[in-house]
């Protein structure tokens, strides 16, 4: 009866609060949707794509390295995607890559045509900026790698076949040697039709609207214990000990109180999934995984990922727990927010990071919750993840369960 009286008392005392909670919260789905839509927009390929500049520095009076040049920029599948700006030097490509004008430059040798002729390999050198890799630096090396196995390898094709024409006098096929070097061109060229690309998806099956809508979802639930923090901060712990006196466990407030917070976090999850879930049965975003969905849909999306509810918004109340402090313990969530939904792939894609970082990320509460989270979206869950999120949560409970026993035990000493 006593815990069933607490748990009542936290109920009455979150629903005061709780218009004011709402009203923050709405401002900060607002933001996060838009920061969403924003990244998806700059990582899902649309047709009026900006294209990335490469500049290329090197002796374009030679004819060969010309027409090299000009047939990447011309026939290349990259042409799509990247666009090659000559420079007259290197100085000026410098110029242009410290203006921001381009992504790297390309430096080729003036030697490179005279060592293909000799069947030798220069390799081009490629100078950018010192920055994190990402999207556009590896299709930056990509481009690098084009460039050079295209002109490299066409170049010691033609060279080859001259240099045979001459050795063995066949100067009857020099009619057929441009036919032969042009269809030995486009061979290298469109070397996209000799595969087939199959889109598995960005991580656990999910486009990239999928993968960051997702990493919205847990960017927003990792702020909205700051939010909370009316309902979840004691100004003065001396209650606990009051109530220790009468009867109440520690356990049974823990858990009085933690199901207070869960519960009011669930139901503020399937308010704002039905709320989306009605403006876009309606509209289609470009999202597979949201498009043609019903309100029913969002509901049960949210229902499934409960355990991750459960999960964070025990971390969250042990930070309550464990801080005393306004700022320290928003501070504290804050931090922990950014700095984990960064590397875990909430802000930007996991995959872009180095492998050790990746496998750090995958093991936190964090990783494993939007791992939980895509793999529920694509229905692709696995048993390991489910686990995991599990054990987090009663590891959460049990600290601030041995957190408050400790701090009462010394209180009442």
């Amino acid at each position: 009866m006593k815990t069933q009286k607490y748990f009542s008392l936290q109920l009455k005392k979150a629903s005061k609060h709780y218009p004011a909670i709402i009203a923050l919260n709405l401002v900060l789905i607002v933001c996060i949707a838009l920061a969403c839509i924003l990244v998806i927009k700059q990582n899902v390929g649309s047709s009026d794509k900006q294209k990335i500049k490469i500049g290329v520095v090197g002796d374009m009076s030679n004819t060969y390295l010309d027409v090299g040049v000009t047939a990447v920029q011309n026939f290349d599948s990259s042409r799509f995607s990247v666009e090659l700006v000559t420079h007259k030097n290197e100085n000026e490509a410098k110029a242009a890559l410290k203006s921001g004008e381009t992504t790297g430059y390309l430096h080729i040798p003036s030697e490179f045509v005279s060592a293909v002729r000799e069947m030798e390999n220069i390799p081009l050198v490629y100078v950018t900026n010192n920055a994190p890799e990402g999207l556009g630096s590896i299709l930056v090396n990509e481009m690098a790698l084009t460039i050079s196995s295209t002109v490299n390898e066409t170049q010691r094709g033609i060279f080859a076949l001259q240099k045979l024409i001459r050795e063995y006098n066949k100067e009857g096929l020099r009619v057929h040697t441009n036919n032969i070097n042009l269809e030995y061109i486009m061979s290298v060229l469109n070397r996209t039709n000799n595969y087939k690309t199959e889109y598995v998806g960005m991580a656990d099956g999910l486009s990239s609207g999928g993968y960051f809508v997702c990493g919205g979802i847990m960017i927003f639930l990792l702020l909205w214990g700051i939010s909370c923090s009316s309902i979840l901060l004691k100004k003065d712990r001396a209650l606990e000990t009051l109530l220790i006196s009468k009867g109440q466990s520690v356990t049974s407030q823990i858990f009085g109180e933690y199901f207070t917070f869960f519960i009011l976090t669930f139901v503020t999850f399937l308010i704002f999934s039905a709320l989306a879930g009605t403006v876009l049965q309606y509209t289609q975003i470009g999202i597979n995984e949201l498009d043609y969905r019903y309100i029913s849909d969002f509901l049960k999306y949210m229902i499934a990922i409960s355990p991750v509810l459960l999960m964070i918004t025990s971390l969250q109340f042990l930070f309550y727990e464990m801080i005393s402090g306004t700022v320290g313990v928003i501070l504290s969530q804050f931090v922990f927010a950014i700095g984990t939904g960064y590397i875990c792939g909430c802000l930007y894609p996991s995959h872009y990071f180095p492998v050790s970082i990746q496998k750090f990320a995958a093991v936190l509460p964090t990783g494993i919750g939007v791992k939980y989270m895509r793999q529920t979206l694509s229905e692709s869950l696995s048993g390991m993840t489910f686990v995991g999120v599990i054990l987090y949560f009663v590891l959460f409970i049990g600290i601030a369960i041995a957190v408050r026993k400790h701090r009462n035990e010394g209180a009442i000493i």
